[in-house]
């Protein structure tokens, strides 16, 4: 308990070293053991422009875990830190309870500027649910599960399988397990039965190994949204709304009319393009912002259209951020100039000169910026 009480003494003065807006991220799960478990991850940009994220807490939720225990821990937290002034939003899967939650966050803490953000991952998982919960798909992927449970739980089994890879001398690799609480595990364990399919004879006829690998390709492109996403230090909105805009067209693109997955497909499309256009305006103004996808991620829209939303934020921002601020008298300034390092020197005069030019109009200023070049992924965005 001291331990934890100086850990969150150390988190509440390296958070005071940044005035930066924060974002939270929240995870709730059940334990084996049926216990309620909650971890509070926060997301922030400290003032040297770096970007900072670690769990601020992981709790035990007493049972019931409704959305009313979970609101009230969440916000014991951030008013413990004195934070609350500062949070803008905060991210969770799509749980009708954990929307209720944040619902009660901004209305409990009064935020104006707040929104919920969706877990990226957590859709992609939803479509992929989706396909497999119509009829055609869950008999033979039910046949597989089975199968790959019965061989890797029983060693004898397991051996057999060795000794064909042996026979064909390639290298061992078992049958993955299912998990139903890893998304697009189902995708994992299709791949790797298709690649040792000439091992497995025992298994599913022509007929359903033909399913499998249509599912198989079908499932892909939301495995590896899934896979980079989550992998990523450092996600962004916009290659959100860019990855998004990519499973938008691989499901929208033309099959044939004996596509033997079609119902899959619609069901699929169905869940995800609700969400998607769900979180489609959320997502336009921070994508902008990334200047590595802010051509990609708005399709075929229309100059004006894009820019629209971007010249409203920004005129409400500057008109709430309109303070005059009294200018000290040059006279003044002059005599501190000689103990002034070159970058404030340089900062002296930039401010200097500023102080008698006229402000560009802000569409001069955005189209100036989104017909320049986009840079190369390896370029972090803050920077």
């Amino acid at each position: 308990m001291k331990k934890f009480k100086n850990a969150q003494i150390q988190i509440k003065n390296y958070l005071q070293l940044s005035t930066s807006k924060i974002s939270l991220t929240i995870d709730m799960w059940t334990t084996i053991s049926s216990l309620g478990i909650l971890a509070v991850t926060i997301h922030f940009i400290k003032d040297d422009w770096q970007f900072d994220h670690f769990v601020l807490d992981v709790l035990y939720i007493s049972s019931p875990h409704t959305a009313l225990a979970i609101k009230d821990s969440i916000i014991k937290i951030v008013s413990e830190l004195n934070i609350a002034d500062r949070l803008i939003g905060i991210t969770s899967n799509n749980e009708a309870k954990m929307l209720a939650v944040t619902r009660l966050i901004k209305e409990d803490l009064n935020l104006s500027e707040f929104c919920h953000y969706h877990c990226a991952a957590h859709i992609s998982n939803l479509a992929v649910e989706a396909a497999l919960n119509t009829s055609i798909v869950p008999n033979c992927v039910k046949k597989l599960r089975i199968f790959i449970s019965t061989v890797r739980n029983s060693p004898k089994q397991i051996d057999k399988l060795k000794e064909f890879f042996q026979v064909e001398k390639i290298k061992f690799k078992v049958p993955l397990p299912d998990c139903t609480t890893r998304w697009n595990y189902t995708f994992y364990i299709i791949d790797r039965a298709l690649e040792i399919k000439p091992l497995l004879a025992h298994l599913p006829n022509e007929e359903e190994w033909n399913i499998l690998t249509i599912l198989a390709d079908l499932l892909a492109p939301f495995a590896s949204v899934t896979r980079v996403i989550s992998a990523s230090s450092y996600p962004t909105i916009g290659e959100v709304k860019l990855l998004f805009k990519g499973i938008r067209m691989h499901l929208n693109q033309s099959r044939g009319e004996n596509f033997i997955l079609q119902d899959q497909v619609d069901e699929m499309n169905r869940v995800f393009t609700n969400y998607f256009d769900e979180i489609s305006e959320t997502l336009h103004v921070p994508a902008f912002f990334n200047s590595r996808y802010k051509k990609l991620a708005y399709g075929d829209m229309f100059q004006n259209n894009i820019f629209e939303p971007i010249c409203r934020v920004i005129a409400n921002y500057r008109e709430s951020n309109n303070t005059h601020i009294p200018s000290q008298p040059i006279q003044a300034s002059q005599r501190h100039l000689m103990n002034l390092s070159a970058i404030e020197t340089r900062n002296f005069f930039r401010n200097l000169i500023a102080l008698n030019q006229t402000p560009q109009p802000v569409l001069n200023e955005l189209e100036l910026y989104f017909t320049s070049n986009s840079p190369g992924d390896e370029v972090v965005p803050l920077e």
